[in-house]
Formats: C-alpha cells, structure tokens, sequence
C-alpha cells in the first residue's frame, strides 16, 4: 500500500479531532464530568453515523450490514476520542 494513503487517513483523523475539540472546547462548561464529555463526543459520533451510513443506505442502497459495519467503526474512532479529550478539555474552574 502506498505510504501515502497512511499520511493522508493520518491527516484526516487529525483534522476531526480537532474539529471535536473545538466542538469540546465551546460546550466545556456544560459537560461538568468525565462521562459527560465522553457522552457528548460519541453522541456526536452517532449522529454522524446515522447521518452518513443511514443516507448511504437510504440514497445510495448500499447495503445495510456493511453500513452497521462502517456505523460501530466510526462510533468507536468518537468514543475513543472523546476518552482521551475527556482527560484534558475540561470545564474552566471559577
């Protein structure tokens, strides 16, 4: 596989981790606790998920297991996402 395929996903990752942070970073007082912050990332991941996989399915007829498939991976890259920011966005102390 090209090298450059890697550098590329690499990038993307980055780019939607950053993103998520910002998104973190703006809504950090809200989310009070550790599994509020990871709460709000993967709901955020699901949303995507249902966006993006459900229109494929519905638009495009692809099929639905490979879509649930692509649903639970894309879940898990918010999940495990928002356990790392989790540890380090936190709401500013008063």
């Amino acid at each position: 596989m090209d090298p450059m395929t890697f550098v590329l996903g690499f990038v993307v990752n980055l780019v939607v981790i950053v993103l998520i942070a910002s998104a973190m970073r703006m809504v950090a007082p809200a989310l009070k606790t550790y599994f509020a912050r990871v709460g709000f990332v993967t709901l955020l991941g699901v949303a995507a998920a249902v966006l993006i996989e459900g229109g494929d399915i519905a638009w495009w007829h692809i099929d639905w297991q490979w879509k649930l498939y692509q649903a639970f991976y894309d879940v898990s890259f918010w999940f495990l996402t928002g356990a790392v920011l989790g540890l380090f966005i936190k709401p500013k102390s008063v």
